[in-house]
């Protein structure tokens, strides 16, 4: 496929990701069995797609990290992994649903994507092809690494933020999951420093320079160079703006027990900076 017919992965996969999350929120079984046969055709429309060894074709379209700051994901990185985040939410939609011969099916995709992932990207010392942000962001935040190398990958991420005096890197696609990242190996605390930065690029930099919604990109409008290219750069758009998820889950501490928020636990997960 040349052309944008596929949509690419990670904006593709909004077809899982969205029903799933909509179920999560408000316990809306209907809606997730409306759209449960779309979601299998997407993840057979994938293996179909996929090798043998469950590694992505070699030519498909992907928007990579979008409006990444100077730290390309490799594309393949990006599709495996967005892959196995559909099988295993589509998954557990078939749990949810009561067809379990779907959700062995879809466990086991998943199990053996993660393995393909690992074996293709993952070097022993928890290091993961392109040694980006993004990458070990979604590896970590997606649970596709063995135990044993969760804390070692996310010294890898953080040993990038800090080469960087504590800037974030991520795209479109890695700026959710870095959040939720840093916070499960135990690093809130750089989560709490990059949402309350006001360095380039950060959210704390938009408002400083009269942000008063979600820039498209980090650099919207920058001191030294002005306005970015008229012909894409909104400054109300929600991609970065995804961080809110984090402040919600985490820092207000609000987590649905059960779908549809029948049940809630509050646990705030507060930081420095923040009183």
């Amino acid at each position: 496929i040349t052309g944008l017919e596929d949509g690419g992965p990670a904006w593709a996969d909004a077809g899982v990701i969205v029903p799933w999350n909509h179920f999560e929120m408000y316990g809306d079984v209907r809606a997730l069995e409306r759209q449960f046969p779309y979601m299998l055709k997407f993840i057979e429309f994938n293996r179909n797609r996929f090798t043998a060894d469950l590694r992505p074709p070699e030519k498909f379209h992907c928007f990579g990290d979008w409006l990444n700051i100077e730290a390309e994901t490799p594309h393949d990185v990006l599709y495996s992994a967005y892959f196995a985040k559909s099988a295993d939410l589509t998954a557990r939609a078939a749990r949810v649903l009561g067809r379990t011969a779907d959700a062995e099916r879809l466990e086991a995709l998943f199990g053996q994507l993660k393995e393909a992932f690992q074996r293709a990207y993952v070097s022993p010392d928890g290091r993961i092809k392109g040694e980006t942000q993004t990458a070990y962001a979604l590896a970590i935040d997606a649970g596709l690494l063995p135990d044993e190398l969760v804390s070692v990958a996310g010294e890898r991420l953080v040993e990038d933020l800090m080469k960087r005096g504590v800037r974030l890197s991520t795209g479109f696609v890695g700026t959710r999951d870095l959040m939720f990242a840093l916070t499960k190996i135990g690093r809130s605390d750089l989560a709490y420093r990059l949402l309350l930065s006001k360095e380039f690029p950060s959210w704390g930099f938009t408002i400083e320079n009269g942000a008063t919604s979600i820039w498209e990109r980090w650099n919207g409008w920058t001191p030294e160079k002005g306005f970015n290219d008229p012909g894409m750069n909104s400054f109300a758009h929600y991609a970065f703006g995804a961080v809110g998820e984090w402040l919600f889950r985490v820092v207000g501490g609000i987590e649905a027990v059960d779908p549809g928020f029948s049940r809630i636990r509050i646990q705030p997960h507060l930081g420095p900076g923040l009183t």
